[in-house]
């Protein structure tokens, strides 16, 4: 998958808060260099490097909410809305559903991840 090319920065399990039961669940993580830098996990602890469960560029991401409890470190990985060409436009800018004027870019999805210290 080309896609995928690219040398691995960082890897190791992380604790992503899930979206339904807002449990702590842990994952292998990978953020990859590239052309795209990127970030992907997986579910199963047997790492199927072909199958992520979800990969995420990193152009544009903010890292938000960032706090302390106890040994447990968490914050907030805020993703970008994905870039989308256009017919009438190929200017690369993010699909934000119309509204010029506004300089802020509008936020994507997010994860809310942690580690033990």
């Amino acid at each position: 998958m080309e896609f995928l090319a690219g040398a691995t920065l960082k890897c190791g399990y992380l604790h992503k808060r899930s979206d339904y039961r807002r449990e702590w669940r842990k994952r292998y993580f990978q953020i990859l260099t590239g052309d795209v830098p990127r970030i992907q996990y997986y579910r199963d602890f047997s790492i199927d490097y072909d199958n992520p469960t979800a990969i995420e560029t990193l152009a544009g991401a903010e890292i938000t909410n960032v706090s302390q409890s106890d040994n447990f470190y968490h914050f907030t990985l805020q993703l970008a809305v994905p870039y989308v060409a256009s017919s009438s436009s190929s200017s690369g800018r993010p699909n934000s559903g119309g509204g010029s004027g506004s300089s802020s870019r509008p936020a994507g999805r997010s994860w809310v991840l942690g580690c033990y210290t």
